[in-house]
C-alpha cells in the first residue's frame, strides 16, 4: 500500500490562502451579480411606474427617500455622495 505524505505547514497554510481567496472571489461575484439583478429590479419598477400610474409605489419610495435626505441637509448630502462612491468601485 501507499504511504499518504502529510502537507509541510507552509504548503497547508498556502492552501488556506489560496482557498480563501477563491471563496471571496465567489461572495464577491455574487453580492455583485445579486445588485446587478437588483437594481435591474429598480429600474424595471420606475419604468412600470411611469406606464402604469406607480402600480408599485417604486416611484413614491424614491420620492420618500429624496425628501428624507432633502430634510437632513448636508448631512444627507454627504451620505448621498459616499454611497454613491462606495457603489461605482
Amino acid at each position: 500500500m501507499g504511504r499518504v505524505t502529510r502537507p509541510s505547514p507552509s504548503e497547508y497554510l498556502n492552501y488556506k490562502e489560496i482557498r480563501m481567496k477563491q471563496i471571496i472571489s465567489t461572495v464577491n461575484e455574487l453580492v455583485t451579480e445579486l445588485s446587478s439583478f437588483l437594481l435591474s429590479l429598480i429600474v424595471l419598477g420606475v419604468a412600470v411606474g411611469i406606464l402604469f400610474n406607480d402600480y408599485f409605489g417604486v416611484i413614491n419610495g424614491i420620492g420618500s427617500l429624496m425628501t428624507g435626505i432633502g430634510e437632513q441637509g448636508l448631512a444627507g448630502l454627504v451620505a448621498l455622495i459616499l454611497v454613491v462612491v462606495w457603489y461605482k468601485k
